[in-house]
């Protein structure tokens, strides 16, 4: 995430310079990646893909259960348009972009935590140190935008589809338990 968030900063000429050098973001990045995966994102995904996503996943396969799993993982995100100006002081303007940007990436988001999950067989570690990644690669501080690890998120979701197509692998249906796809084989 933070290679592809710096190269879509740098494809669109909104890269800057890093203030204490190339290290000194790289160790800034680990370290907000460190705290965010400790406080905020190993709980999140502990419900989310522990438990919402998984379940979605088994009951309806990973393309639908990802996309379920969307609507309630974005409702309650939706409060994080007014976390740096407070309610007063953030416009509905800006509300609504954020928004925008917010449930535009969401589908990727959770698809690919679904793919992530298939593939490590419901690895809730693995899909907190993403979120984890994520979140750290739009507080980086050579895109002050912040919006630049959006459509890097959407690039690795297209790397991730490729790469799972031509493995010959599904994109809508994949089993978190290898047991339970093998069972469905031989049901059908």
């Amino acid at each position: 995430m933070p290679i592809l968030t710096i190269g879509v900063a740098a494809a669109t000429g909104t890269l800057h310079s890093p203030e204490h050098g190339w290290a000194g973001e790289v160790l800034t990045y680990l370290v907000l990646f460190a705290l965010i995966a400790l406080t905020a994102s190993l709980w999140e995904e502990t419900t989310w893909s522990g438990f919402v996503q998984l379940r979605l996943m088994d009951r309806h396969g990973l393309l639908v259960g990802s996309m379920l799993t969307v609507i309630p993982f974005g409702l309650i995100h939706l409060p994080l348009a007014f976390e740096a100006d407070g309610w007063t002081g953030t416009t509905w303007s800006e509300a609504f972009v954020n928004w925008a940007f917010l449930l535009g990436a969401l589908p990727f988001f959770r698809y690919v935590i679904g793919l992530l999950l298939v593939d490590t067989h419901g690895s809730v570690l693995a899909a907190a140190m993403l979120h984890a990644s994520f979140n750290a690669s739009g507080a980086l501080s050579v895109v002050p935008d912040g919006w630049q690890y959006v459509p890097a998120l959407v690039i690795l979701a297209g790397l991730v589809t490729v790469h799972r197509r031509l493995s010959g692998r599904s994109l809508v249906n994949a089993d978190v338990d290898p047991a339970t796809e093998l069972r469905r084989q031989r049901a059908s």
